[in-house]
């Protein structure tokens, strides 16, 4: 699986469950779209005095490297007979 471009819709934080959710596209170089909905934790807790700035690069990453976690159990990823490549870098650096 080649990605192309990644796209993120739909992030939003929802109260109930204290998380980010949205969903991560992944435009593959064949035409097709791999969808996943995601589910991350906050890059920082409440009690901080935390910026959109800081906080928006980092929820993007965590919810691509989510996405990329649940391509890998595809059959023909965790088989090992394919692999994911990205085209170009993720937005920040992911941990």
């Amino acid at each position: 699986m080649h990605v192309l471009d990644i796209i993120i819709e739909d992030c939003r934080f929802d109260q109930a469950q204290s998380r980010y959710v949205g969903c991560v596209i992944f435009e593959q170089d064949s035409g097709q779209r791999s969808s996943f909905f995601c589910a991350v934790n906050p890059p920082y807790s409440f009690t901080e005095i935390t910026t959109r700035e800081y906080a928006a690069p980092r929820i993007e990453a965590a919810m691509i490297d989510d996405a990329k976690r649940q391509a890998m159990r595809m059959p023909e990823l965790r088989s090992g007979r394919g692999k994911i490549t990205f085209a170009k870098k993720y937005p920040v650096e992911l941990a």
